[in-house]
């Protein structure tokens, strides 16, 4: 977080994004020459530049200034570049010269045969040693170096040939000066630094800056100390003391730290505040100080050697010469020691500041007050919209069915003649009207006649003649007679068509069935009585006005309607019964529709017509208006439909939608929705409150930034699923809360179908199961110990079968083998034959207890291996109880985990034993096979089988056992079976990687020398 002040500049740190690019070019690493060599590109297409330190580059601040650096000479340069960089060691060690020698030697050898463009030496040391083996392995290289607090800084300012650089010379009374300003009436300040030599220097360089405060302040100076020791010393400084921290890379028994690292542990056992002089520490514990910036130092370093990989001579470029150091404080820090503000110089660098709530979000609340004043009005004229296109589609169907009816009833069809050809085309009713196969050809001109009776015949010549002289056809009426014998009357009319010139080139005109007209002429007086009680029985208002909308006819739903009676409102202006307000318009689209016979809109707002009742109320209506002329005058016919009460059910679904919205909001589950698109439109509160995160991040596909990485994927293909199904599903996945914890959710999905059947998306809820995720893992825990018990009391009672009694048996058997060959031959066979069956029962009995040891305990699991104890297992099952039974080994891992090997083993043996006891199986085939780091069980025989889903429920020890040995190891157990079809067992445990990269090789078995993977068929003691 930053804030700026009018004279403070404020930073929440130094950026790090020059790191990104600088790994993009992958530094090499310094176990071998060759790896250098081989980055090179080919014909010098690179530029090489050597980095050469003996400041740890670990240190924060070395890594600022080697990273603005790179990030300066990649920006400048047009070539790619590779970097390499060599920490040498301490620049003490530099003293003796054979270790120096060694150090020369070492780089000669390692970078020997490489070119680089450009060497950067850091530290006094190693800028001596560069220049040692600069003629023997960089000759050509520039030489760009950073020095601190050098013994002589003429030397280095003065121009030299082919190198530059940058020399810094600390100031740390500056920070003293801060803390001293921060903190009137200080008379002790403690100094602390750490115990190499480089540390010794800057503590004595201080001290010599801080002379000056000699005669005011008590100086006290914590070095030679271990770091144990330093936290309690500061903890116990007297009240009116500051601690200046100088650095503490060393203590006193030689071990190494990061100041950066340990400062917050410091920091809170120091009584007092602490400043310090590099800009690493501040946010570390630190209030804050006159820190050097070194990424200051890497910018000048790097600017600079892009001037000299660009031509510039290196002795041109003048050496830079500062502190580097501008002051720099942890806004948290002053709020703790209670600093105030105005003791903060112009200037002065702010990190860390934090900023109230309102500050923080006063956008983003704004925002959200105008988004959600924006939602409302979207949603109003939404409405609006809506209402609006229900009230044009319904009254677009109306139309649509008045003119199929009116087509239908019109019965009109028209024609176009060519006279020149003869040739007729008609539409589609013209053969509806006379009665003929419209999938027949049309008849010619000529052969039209036989459709007409005699009297009608000469009418159409005659007709046919005028036309073709006068150019027009007059409207006559003919006869027709159908092929089915039956006769309808047709009047037909038309005109010619003239090109250019004025020549006829076709007649068009229409024919009109009219036998129905001339059928019900007779008829009117009974047919307008009709129509007058279809006008009264009609639910919709129905009124006729004149062309000065005077009313003429008011049936009695409009009565009902406008709460008048028809003697009442006939004879009276139409106006009574529009609102004051748009009576105006109505009369200038009254008489717009009677010249144009065409109507654009609707009356009153977009959606909805209004009409005037009788005692004053106004009502929403839907009203068509059609219009005739009868002896020259204009007549209007007008029917009104009342919608109120469907506007007050569209009112109540509002409504609905309303309560829907607020009961989801308080409800204790999280609650979202999608549409058929797959991206969810809506979150409840409860959701957004769990998550932390607003509506606007959540909708579409944004709540995917809430699952864990890991189920992320898992979640989209299961929800993708979900939704091409549209059928109910659930999941389960971790969910970050607002605290950034993951939590175990169940989210159970619903789909939703519109009023007509249509997908219309999804529903769901989410449900915090972490607790009950945890309540299962303890429960797993407990059977798996359980489980471990279980198998230490088989081993102890094997042991004791095999170890004792067993051997007592055994011992048993001899005597009375012994016995048996002691007996003398006189001894009665009936004797010697009872001793020879009691050594047979002996030794069955020392078989059996031998065996069921054996089964209790498998001791070849451990000395011969899984692989191997399943394949004598299988032989066993096979010789013992008649059963074929196959065994299958595939890139089974050798290193596997002696408790997986156990469960597998148990799983095996109980399947096995089911298949004995149940299934009545002639064959049985166990598969073993490691893809990945999953390992695979699956037992399957060809048995009786069984209905898996009633057995699901059922509480047998077997199934109950394996399930609970797969799930001790992390496993899962699955058994399928269907009647008379076998059953097949299926376990799937996880392995480490490391040993699911070491597969089992079976020439470990003797029969199987050479093979991957092998298959062993046991069949009552053979082995194929």
């Amino acid at each position: 977080m930053r804030k700026i002040r009018d004279d403070v500049i404020p930073n929440s740190g130094t950026p790090r994004c020059a790191l990104i690019c600088v790994l993009c070019f992958a530094i090499m690493p310094g176990s071998a020459s060759a790896n250098a060599k081989a980055g090179l590109l080919p014909g010098r297409q690179q530029i090489d530049v050597l980095f050469l330190s003996s400041l740890d580059p670990d240190l924060p601040d070395v890594t600022a200034m080697v990273e603005q650096a790179e990030a300066h000479i990649l920006g400048g340069s047009t070539r790619p570049v590779h970097f390499t960089f060599e920490y040498l060691e301490s620049p003490s060690s530099f003293s003796d010269p054979s270790r120096k020698q060694a150090t020369a030697s070492y780089l000669l050898e390692k970078y020997g045969g490489q070119t680089f463009d450009l060497v950067v030496a850091i530290n006094e040391e190693t800028v001596g040693l560069a220049e040692q083996i600069r003629q023997k392995l960089f000759p050509d290289a520039a030489l760009l170096f950073f020095v601190a607090d050098p013994k002589d800084p003429s030397i280095w300012l003065k121009p030299h040939a082919g190198r530059t650089g940058v020399v810094r010379q600390t100031n740390s009374s500056l920070t003293l000066q801060l803390a001293l300003r921060q903190n009137p009436g200080v008379s002790h300040v403690i100094v602390v630094s750490g115990s190499s030599d480089a540390e010794k220097s800057e503590v004595e360089l201080a001290r010599q800056q801080f002379l000056a405060y000699g005669s005011n302040l008590d100086f006290q100076y914590l070095i030679d100390l271990p770091f144990s020791e330093l936290g309690p010393r500061l903890a116990h400084v007297p009240p009116d003391s500051v601690i200046v921290f100088l650095d503490f890379i060393t203590d006193s028994r030689g071990e190494q730290f990061i100041p950066a690292r340990i400062l917050p542990d410091i920091a809170k056992e120091a009584n007092r505040p602490i400043y310090g002089t590099f800009s690493s520490v501040v946010g570390s514990g630190v209030v804050g100080g006159s820190v050097a910036d070194l990424g200051e130092v890497g910018q000048i370093l790097g600017n600079d050697g892009v001037r000299i990989l660009k031509g510039a001579k290196p002795e041109d470029i003048a050496v830079a010469n500062g502190d580097f150091q501008h002051y720099v404080v942890d806004w948290r820090q002053l709020r703790r020691w209670g600093i105030p503000d105005n003791q903060i110089p112009k200037g002065t660098e702010v990190r860390y500041w934090q900023y109230s709530p309102w500050e923080l979000y006063r956008r983003r609340i704004l925002g959200l007050l105008a988004a959600l004043l924006i939602e409302t009005l979207l949603i109003v004229l939404l409405l609006r919209n809506v209402a609006t296109r229900k009230s044009a589609q319904v009254a677009l169907t109306r139309k649509e069915k008045e003119l199929a009816e009116a087509q239908r009833l019109a019965r009109v069809g028209n024609w176009l003649w060519d006279p020149a050809s003869n040739e007729v085309t008609w539409s589609e009713e013209l053969y509806r009207i006379l009665g003929i196969d419209p999938g027949l050809p049309i008849p010619g001109i000529n052969e039209i006649e036989r459709f007409f009776s005699p009297e009608s015949i000469s009418r159409f010549n005659a007709a046919i003649k005028e036309a073709k002289t006068t150019g027009s056809i007059p409207e006559i009426e003919v006869e027709v007679i159908r092929p089915d014998g039956s006769k309808r009357c047709v009047s037909a009319c038309g005109e010619a068509i003239r090109d250019a010139s004025g020549r006829i080139t076709h007649f068009r005109g229409t024919a009109q069935d009219i036998t129905g007209r001339k059928k019900f002429e007779a008829e009117l007086r009974d047919s307008q009585r009709r129509l007058a009680s279809i006008v009264d029985s009609a639910m919709d208002g129905i009124i006729a006005v004149d062309d000065k909308q005077v009313v003429l006819l008011f049936n009695p739903a409009a009565e009902k309607i406008f709460g008048c009676a028809a003697p009442d409102a006939i004879g009276s202006s139409i106006e009574r019964f529009i609102p004051q307000r748009f009576r105006v318009e109505h009369a200038a689209h009254l008489r717009r529709f009677g010249e144009t016979g065409a109507t654009s809109r609707t009356m009153g707002t977009p959606g909805a017509l209004w009409a005037l009742r009788s005692n004053g109320d106004e009502f929403p209506i839907e009203a068509s208006i059609s219009h005739a002329e009868d002896a020259g005058k204009k007549l209007f016919t007008v029917i009104i439909r009342d919608v109120t009460e469907r506007r007050n059910a569209e009112e109540a679904v509002a409504e609905s939608e309303k309560r829907f919205r607020l009961i989801a909001n308080t409800a204790p589950v999280l609650i979202w929705m999608a549409g058929s698109d797959k991206t969810c439109n809506y979150f409840n509160q409860s959701w957004l409150a769990f998550t932390g995160r607003s509506l606007e991040k959540e909708l579409g596909n944004g709540w995917a930034e809430g699952v864990h990485p890991e189920d992320l994927q898992t979640y989209l293909d299961t929800y993708a699923r979900g939704f091409d199904s549209h059928k109910e599903f659930r999941m389960e996945y971790r969910l970050r809360r607002h605290d950034g914890e993951y939590r175990w959710v169940l989210n159970i999905c619903a789909p939703r179908f519109n009023g007509d059947g249509s997908f219309a998306g999804y529903v769901g809820c989410c449900i915090d199961i972490s607790d009950q995720k945890e309540a299962k893992a303890v429960l797993t825990d407990l059977s798996s110990r359980l489980i471990h018990a279980q198998e230490e009391e088989r081993e102890h009672l094997a042991r004791e079968l095999h170890d004792d009694i067993n051997q007592r048996l055994a011992l048993l058997a001899n005597r009375i083998q012994e016995s048996d060959q002691a007996a003398s031959a006189h001894t009665d066979l009936l004797q010697k034959k009872e001793l020879r069956e009691i050594w047979r029962l002996t030794n069955e009995i020392a078989t059996d207890i031998q065996h069921i040891s054996h089964q209790l305990h498998p001791s070849k699991l451990h000395y011969l291996g899984f692989a191997a104890t399943v394949r004598d297992l299988c032989r066993e099952v096979a010789h013992q109880h008649k059963i074929q039974v196959e065994c299958t080994v595939k890139d089974l891992p050798v290193e596997l985990d002696e408790n997986i090997s156990l469960n597998l083993f148990r799983t095996v043996q109980e399947s096995l034993r089911n298949v004995v006891k149940h299934s009545r199986a002639h064959y049985v085939k166990v598969a073993l096979n490691c893809q990945g780091n999953m390992l695979q069980l699956r037992v399957s025989d060809d048995g009786v089988g069984f209905n898996s889903e009633q057995v699901s429920g059922a509480h047998g020890l077997g199934l109950v056992s394996m399930r609970e040995r797969m799930r001790s190891v992390g496993g899962e157990l699955s058994i399928w079976s269907r009647p008379f079809l076998g059953t097949q067992v299926e376990g799937r445990v996880p392995v480490p990687k490391n040993a699911a990269n070491k597969v089992d090789d079976p020439a470990s078995d003797r029969r199987l020398q050479g093979q991957r993977s092998s298959t062993v068929n046991f069949d009552s003691g053979r082995t194929y």
